[in-house]
């Protein structure tokens, strides 16, 4: 991998990384189609984080050699990233860095460079999907105890193996942790992670007053109390926590403080709810592990995994460390014993002279000690493998009872939810024939009042009619001045009959003729 710096390339006059990338303002912009260093053909985008954007790219070299695998992922820095002073320092670091990182459950970076104002890795290309989506497709549901404890071993194995590097992750979250397709876990972007100063520190570390924390890459979510006050120097506890709090989300659904930061919820007093289906051990684990004060939490990620009943993520084969005398015993019953010149000699008898029946006594002594420390060490190997093993059977065990106990749990949960189901149906099946009842008695009381007002209306309407009938009956015709009382009347009606009478109808008045007078 070039260890490229501006000051020192050809092209890199300018004292300052601004002022190297500002001498190239005019270059076209990279897109889908651009070919970096002649070589890397960018062909679509993958994915876009605080440093950059990443391309899927052909690299042609690959190409050119018949690889299976032709391409890689380009990570190039990103313009506003690229303002900051120590930008260039930052990404040289995190390539140094990943390279020291080989390893199955990690990102592989491969080389370094620049090409023009843009700098960028090459990276492994992955195929898959990043454990947030994984998370998100469960929608606040866990993805199951026996999944989410594969993915957080596998993810404690990534970062044990970074820590024994002496290097922190510091923005450890679900995006940057990628399920390939062939079924690895892979740990990626380890963009601000910086040297864990816990003790001498090797003579090939590149030193540097930059603090890639500073550039504000972490996210409050899963960043550690002292990663988010920058009070501290970086330490394997803050991506204990950040771990514990992806664990969190993988075993219940959900973010242990509802996604609210460390300080957050430090400053609130929330505490860590229990996680079904774990023992009371596992979730003492978890809660030590997402403590707010670092020397709360434990000490290294295998503490972490195996609080969690999972196996050591760092193994380690169980020798036998034998006494410096006991050592020299072993040889001296290999080799047949010490030569003349070393072997002591005994009271009165001078070096080199045949040792006797006491000097082969003392042999079988020496090689009947070293079969005894030989057979006590291999006996003690396998006393521990059989306890590791019985341990295992029992770990095994406890976590077959646990999912026993989850899937019970879940039985009986869906149980009472169909129950409660059904007697929300019949409750809601009773409110609507009631409610259907209601409104039947209404219509019959609506019905029965308008029936009472027709009624009502007609009585009212007879009763003005025989009052109008009553008002147009007979009419006595004016006594002064017109005929006598007594007097017949001739008239006819509207159909031309002829009447006679003393009682003329009003609406005939004006048409009677009197005939006769009394007088």
């Amino acid at each position: 991998m070039p260890d490229t710096d501006p000051k020192s390339s050809p092209d890199s006059s300018p004292q300052s990384w601004s002022d190297w990338a500002a001498g190239h303002e005019g270059d076209a912009p990279l897109a889908c189609g651009s070919v970096m260093r002649d070589r890397f053909v960018l062909e679509e985008v993958i994915g876009t984080g605080g440093m950059g954007r990443v391309f899927r790219a052909l690299d042609r070299r690959r190409e050119e050699a018949q690889d299976r695998h032709p391409h890689v992922a380009i990570k190039v820095l990103s313009g506003e990233f690229k303002r900051h002073p120590d930008a260039l320092k930052a990404l040289q670091r995190e390539a140094r860095k990943a390279q020291k990182l080989a390893h199955p459950n990690i990102c592989s970076v491969y080389d370094f460079d620049r090409d023009g104002a843009n700098v960028y890795l090459v990276m492994e290309l992955l195929e898959g999907e990043p454990l947030n989506q994984l998370i998100k497709a469960h929608g606040g549901a866990s993805v199951g105890l026996q999944r989410a404890l594969e993915l957080i071993e596998e993810l404690g194995i990534a970062l044990a193996h970074a820590h024994s590097k002496g290097i922190i992750h510091s923005d450890f979250k679900p995006s940057n942790v990628f399920l390939t397709r062939s079924g690895d876990v892979k740990v990626i972007d380890f963009g601000i992670a910086r040297a864990a100063r816990t003790g001498p520190v090797p003579e090939d570390v590149t030193q540097t007053v930059f603090d890639a924390g500073k550039l504000g890459a972490a996210t409050m979510a899963y960043a550690s109390p002292e990663q988010l006050l920058g009070v501290a120097e970086p330490d394997p506890r803050d991506d204990i926590y950040s771990l514990a709090v992806v664990a969190y989300e993988l075993l219940a659904g959900r973010h242990p403080f509802d996604r609210r930061s460390a300080l957050e919820a430090q400053l609130q007093e929330m505490t860590v709810a229990p996680v079904s289906g774990l023992s009371d051990a596992q979730n003492a684990t978890l809660r030590r592990a997402l403590a707010f004060r670092r020397e709360h939490r434990p000490v290294t990620v295998n503490d972490f995994v195996v609080g969690l009943g999972l196996e050591p993520v760092l193994r380690t084969m169980v020798t036998s460390h034998a006494s410096p005398a006991a050592e020299q015993m072993t040889r001296m019953a290999v080799a047949g014993g010490a030569s003349s010149a070393e072997r002591p000699s005994p009271a009165g008898r001078p070096a080199g002279e045949a040792p006797g029946r006491s000097r082969v006594g003392v042999a079988l002594a020496v090689g009947l000690a070293a079969a005894l420390l030989l057979g006590g060490s291999f006996y003690a190997y396998q006393r521990a493998q059989e306890r590791q093993e019985q341990q295992r059977q029992a770990e095994a065990q406890q976590r077959r009872a646990a999912e026993e106990r989850i899937a019970e749990q879940q039985r009986a949960r869906a149980a009472a939810e169909q129950a409660q189901r059904a007697a929300e149906t019949r409750a809601a099946t009773e409110a609507e024939a009631r409610a259907l009842a209601e409104r039947a008695r209404l219509d019959v009381e609506a019905q029965a009042g308008r029936e009472r007002l027709a009624r009502q209306r007609t009585e009212q309407d007879r009763a003005a009619v025989r009052s109008a009938e009553r008002r147009q009956q007979t009419v006595a015709l004016p006594v002064e001045p017109g005929p006598k009382p007594g007097t017949v009347f001739r008239w006819e009606d509207d159909a031309g009959e002829v009447h006679y009478g003393t009682q003329v109808p009003a609406q005939y008045g004006d048409k009677a003729v009197p005939l006769v007078s009394p007088d």
